[in-house]
């Protein structure tokens, strides 16, 4: 059964992210010298168990990352991380975000910095994490009122993770209704080094600033 289900990811063009499974993705554009990216893309569900401790977890392991979270009434949620700069060992931040379905209004709220942005042991930077996304779920997040009415698709990519024709985007998320938002990863080069962050958008792809 297994090996029919890798199978058949080989050969989709694209296909449903397993709940809480992480899928690392890379992709190059072959243009310039930031236009190399990765991130690793998967799907929290509440049956993976409680929301702060799912995102202090895969905040603790991962560098660019992008986790789908579900929707409301206002919106998509969605945990993104970056790695804040190549320049910086320990500089990724990580962020709850609400998109509109029309792509035009991201409401950021950021829960995690990493080592070389925030003092403290592991265990304390963990606390401070956990402790920003039960404030931001007091006020704007309803984790109980999401819904998971949709699916969430990656770009074609081969065994290694490697997107077969990278645009930027590394996550795409439709529903029923016929709502489709993708979810880039943008590198922009300041002096020698590349500083990514995520973008949303409907039909065409964002540009760098």
């Amino acid at each position: 059964m297994r090996a029919a289900s890798l199978f058949v990811f080989a050969l989709a063009v694209l296909f449903e992210a397993t709940p809480a499974a992480a899928t690392p993705l890379s992709g190059d554009a072959g243009d310039g010298s930031c236009a190399y990216s990765s991130a690793d893309v998967l799907m929290w569900t509440p049956s993976a168990g409680s929301l702060a401790n799912f995102l202090a977890d895969e905040f603790a392991r991962a560098g660019n990352l992008f986790i789908a979270l579900g929707n409301d009434a206002n919106g998509f949620w969605s945990a993104e991380a970056d790695i804040g700069s190549d320049a910086c060992d320990d500089c990724s931040t990580m962020r709850l975000v609400r998109t509109s379905f029309d792509g035009k209004e991201r409401k950021t709220f950021v829960v995690g910095r990493g080592r070389d942005q925030e003092e403290g042991t592991p265990a304390e930077r963990r606390k401070k994490l956990k402790t920003r996304v039960f404030k931001v779920a007091s006020s704007e997040l309803n984790v109980k009122a999401l819904k998971h009415d949709y699916t969430l698709e990656l770009p074609k990519h081969d065994a290694e993770g490697k997107i077969e024709k990278f645009s930027g985007w590394f996550a795409q998320v439709k529903k029923k209704n016929g709502a489709l938002l993708r979810f880039a990863l943008v590198n922009e080069s300041q002096m020698c080094w590349c500083f990514p962050s995520w973008r949303a958008y409907t039909l065409a792809a964002p540009k760098p600033k």
